[in-house]
């Protein structure tokens, strides 16, 4: 048996593994001493999203058909890398292939566990500037739509629900409360601040 928090596990069994997920099955005695079953399921990459904001306030945004849901989606450019690797590495190679953009400066700004009372699944999200713009090149696994609109019509994406993918949501949410907390309303004032900003720090305390 092994401790795991104030759960206590039995026997772990792997259930299924490809080259991105792992899905175990445990047996367990829960925080109350109770016998039960917890399944989990391992990520072998972590999620990266990069939100781009060029100098007149305008995003780009995604479209894909989202195979789990069955429907269609608008995000921000987002992939993923191996866990334990750079981040900053596949935040580049997504923003190029997804936009073909490319960022004089990268900033993560944003730091999630998703769906975590089912698998270990992480998030990082940067900021994109001094972007310059190239030809995307996607994956033979995606079929994608670009848009670059506004960044405040991306804003308004989110409230009104056209918007539904967390990553997305969170990353935009989180960029427009900074802007809101230092009245930060040009392009200039935006990268001024990404600039000093130490995602260690709190919101408003670059």
């Amino acid at each position: 048996m092994k401790k795991r928090g104030d759960w206590t596990v039995i026997s772990k069994e792997e259930a299924y593994d490809n080259p991105w997920i792992a899905v175990f099955h445990n047996d367990v005695l829960d925080p109350s001493g109770n016998p039960g079953i917890y399944g989990h399921v391992h990520f072998k990459n972590r999620a990266i999203a990069i939100l781009p904001v060029d100098e007149n306030l305008n995003t780009w945004m995604v479209g894909q058909f989202r195979f789990p849901l069955n429907s269609y989606s608008w995000e921000i450019p987002e992939g993923g890398g191996p866990v334990g690797t750079d981040p900053l590495e596949g935040a580049k190679r997504e923003l190029r292939e997804e936009t073909g953009l490319k960022a004089g400066l990268l900033k993560p700004f944003l730091e999630m566990d998703l769906s975590n009372s089912v698998t270990d699944e992480s998030s990082v999200s940067y900021i994109a500037l001094e972007l310059s713009e190239g030809r995307p090149k996607e994956e033979s696994t995606e079929n994608l739509q670009r848009r670059k609109i506004p960044l405040f019509e991306a804003f308004q994406w989110v409230e009104d629900k056209k918007i539904r993918d967390a990553l997305s949501v969170a990353s935009l949410i989180k960029l427009q409360l900074i802007m809101y907390k230092n009245n930060i309303r040009d392009y200039p004032a935006l990268l001024e601040y990404f600039k000093y900003f130490n995602p260690g720090t709190d919101i408003g305390n670059p």
